[in-house]
């Protein structure tokens, strides 16, 4: 389902009123491209309305959006 190389993660978030993922992907080096996202385009596409959001976590200082519910985020977001 998700190509060798990835590093994207599914976390799942269960209640009583609704099932929804998130996917995660950490990326050692900027910039982010658009081929960075495709495992979380797979998971998104699998997971259909259950899909909340994806992000793939990268040094660097931006925060920049994908896409829908698609972005990059700095690694550092986690600390500041």
């Amino acid at each position: 389902m998700f190509e060798t190389n990835s590093c994207a993660k599914l976390m799942p978030r269960w209640n009583a009123m609704t099932a929804r993922s998130w996917g995660s992907k950490s990326k050692a080096s900027a910039p982010v491209k658009s081929g960075d996202f495709v495992s979380l385009r797979t998971l998104a596409e699998a997971c259909k309305k259950r899909f909340a959001d994806g992000v793939v976590l990268y040094d660097s200082n931006d925060f920049v959006p994908f896409g829908d519910r698609l972005a990059a985020a700095p690694l550092s977001c986690f600390w500041n």
